[in-house]
């Protein structure tokens, strides 16, 4: 995957929950997260070093949106960010990784969070 192919991504709408509610990942999240990635790529394509990780993206959680026109479909927005996590992993792979000295302290999670279930998560934790 290159880093300007997700410049061009478009997902279809979120999924309709009744007659005037729509369920899915806030696109405004998903747009402004897609340009953090987007840079990350970049950066490994250019021999830069980049801020985000392959655990970041896995580890991303996203506020549902219920208007229409304002959310994306969870589940494809899960398979393209499975795509982006492993580019970014094949780069990880190649390239050494300087410790990390920004962002959280704590340890992430190794599995793969359930993208749907992300305001379950965070409502339990709040």
């Amino acid at each position: 995957m290159h880093s300007a192919e997700l410049r061009d991504v478009r997902f279809p709408p979120g999924k309709r929950k009744g007659l005037f509610r729509v369920e899915g990942f806030s696109a405004e999240d998903v747009d402004d997260f897609l340009q953090e990635c987007e840079v990350a790529l970049h950066a490994y394509e250019s021999g830069g070093t980049p801020r985000l990780r392959s655990e970041d993206v896995v580890t991303r959680q996203f506020r549902t949106s219920t208007r229409h026109g304002g959310s994306y479909d969870m589940d494809a927005v899960s398979e393209f960010l499975d795509r982006v996590t492993a580019a970014l992993q094949e780069h990880e792979q190649r390239v050494p990784w300087p410790p990390r000295f920004h962002g959280s302290p704590r340890h992430l999670r190794a599995e793969r969070v359930d993208r749907r279930r992300c305001s379950d998560v965070a409502s339990s934790h709040g």
